[in-house]
């Protein structure tokens, strides 16, 4: 259960930081919708709950089973958690333009 709290906390806190970092904007006028100052701001709002949700759901469950599999939903549950972090910080990265080389 410490794992997957950890990660989950450890992502929230990553995926805050992203949100405010400045955005890389071309030099066009008019600029595009994705260089407004709060690009990231509501895409980092909205994964930041999926992954609490997703968070809260997976402690839960590892309480739920029998004590024989915990240790097995405990794996499971952390992966989970893990795979929504990468997904919420990309998305959040990737919601003002910018571009993974």
């Amino acid at each position: 259960m410490v794992p997957t709290a950890a990660v989950t906390a450890g992502a929230l806190v990553l995926v805050a930081l992203v949100a405010l970092t400045p955005e890389i904007c071309p030099a066009i006028d008019p600029a595009p919708p994705s260089c407004a100052p709060d690009a990231r701001e509501s895409t980092a709002l909205g994964w930041s709950l999926v992954l609490a949700a997703t968070g809260v759901i997976a402690i839960a469950a590892i309480y739920v089973v029998p004590a024989q599999t915990r240790r097995r939903a405990s794996n499971i549950a952390l992966a989970a958690v893990a795979i929504v972090s990468v997904r919420a910080i990309g998305g959040t990265f990737l919601a003002s333009g910018f571009v993974l080389l």
